[in-house]
C-alpha cells in the first residue's frame, strides 16, 4: 500500500492469465479431488467466481416437447457435428444408463464408439444409495430430519447444510451443546436430539467419503474400465476397514 491519493484500476486476471492449456485442465480435476479427500464445504468449489473459470459451455439447444429416443440422439447428433466442424477435440460424451438418454447413446455409440461412453459416476451414486439403505439407514433417517430442521429455522441455513453428514459434523459441537441447554423448553425440536447418533455420524461420512472421491474421479479424466475396477477395489478396501464393515462391504462386492 502506497500513501498516493489516486487509484490506479487493474483489470481482474483470470485463471488462464497464469496456467497453460494442460496445467489448467490438470487443475479443473484436481480441484474437485481436493476437496472431497480432505472434506471441505462445497463452498470451495461452488462458489460464483470458481464456476465463471472453471466452467465452458458450448452449446445449449432447446429440446420442445419431444423427448423420445430419436429426439435426443438427432439433438446429440448435431452438437457432436458441430463440434467436430470447428475442430473441437471430443474426447468423449458421457450420458448416465437410464432412460432415454442411454437409448440414444448406444445409437450414436454405433457411429462413434470412440465418443459415446457409458457414466460410471451413476453407478457410484446408485451405490452411495444401496449403502446408505444398509446398517446406516436409522443415522441417515435421524440425520436427514436434523438437517430439515434447522434448514426451516433459518434462512441462511439452507445455503450451508445441504450434505447431511458433513455438515452436520461440523457444527457437532453445538449440536451436543444445544440439548442440553434447551432440553426443558417444550418447542425443542426432538430432532435435535443427536447425541448417541453424532458418534455413528463419524463412522458414516468415513463410510461416503471414498464414494464421493470415486465419483469426483469417474467425473473427470479417469474413466476406462481400469480406472472404474481400480475405484470399485479402493472403495472396498475403505469399507473393509471401518466399523461397519459387515454393512457395505458386501454392497460393493454385489456390484
Amino acid at each position: 500500500m502506497g500513501s498516493s491519493g489516486s487509484c490506479t484500476k487493474t483489470q481482474q486476471k483470470s485463471i488462464s492469465d497464469f496456467l497453460s492449456v494442460e496445467e489448467q485442465s490438470r487443475f479443473e480435476r484436481d480441484l474437485p479431488e481436493f476437496q472431497s479427500e480432505c472434506a471441505l464445504p462445497d463452498s470451495f468449489v461452488e462458489c460464483t467466481s470458481s464456476k465463471r473459470l472453471l466452467a465452458v459451455k458450448f452449446e445449449l439447444l432447446r429440446i420442445g416437447s419431444s423427448h423420445h429416443i430419436i429426439a435426443l440422439a438427432r439433438l446429440m447428433q448435431s452438437s457432436i457435428i458441430r463440434a467436430l466442424e470447428l475442430v473441437w477435440n471430443v474426447g468423449g460424451v458421457i450420458t448416465d444408463n437410464a432412460g432415454q438418454c442411454a437409448r440414444a447413446r448406444r445409437i450414436l455409440a454405433l457411429r462413434w464408439p470412440n465418443i459415446f461412453l457409458r457414466c460410471f459416476a451413476h453407478d457410484v451414486n446408485n451405490l452411495v444409495k444401496a449403502v446408505l439403505q444398509t446398517g446406516l439407514k436409522t443415522d441417515t433417517k435421524q440425520a436427514a430430519s436434523a438437517t430439515a430442521v434447522l434448514n426451516s429455522s433459518s434462512r441462511a441455513a439452507k445455503r450451508t447444510m445441504q450434505v447431511c453428514f458433513a455438515n452436520l459434523l461440523r457444527v457437532r459441537t453445538a449440536l451436543e451443546d444445544f440439548p442440553h441447554e434447551f432440553r426443558n423448553n417444550p418447542e425443542f425440536p426432538s430432532s435435535l436430539t443427536l447425541t448417541v447418533i453424532l458418534q455413528n455420524l463419524v463412522v458414516a461420512e468415513r463410510v461416503i467419503q471414498p464414494l464421493s472421491e470415486t465419483s469426483f474421479r469417474l467425473q473427470k479424466n479417469g474413466k476406462t474400465m481400469a480406472d472404474v475396477v481400480r475405484c470399485f477395489e479402493k472403495n472396498h478396501s475403505a469399507f473393509a476397514a471401518c466399523p461397519y464393515a459387515s454393512y457395505p462391504a458386501p454392497v460393493v462386492e454385489k456390484r
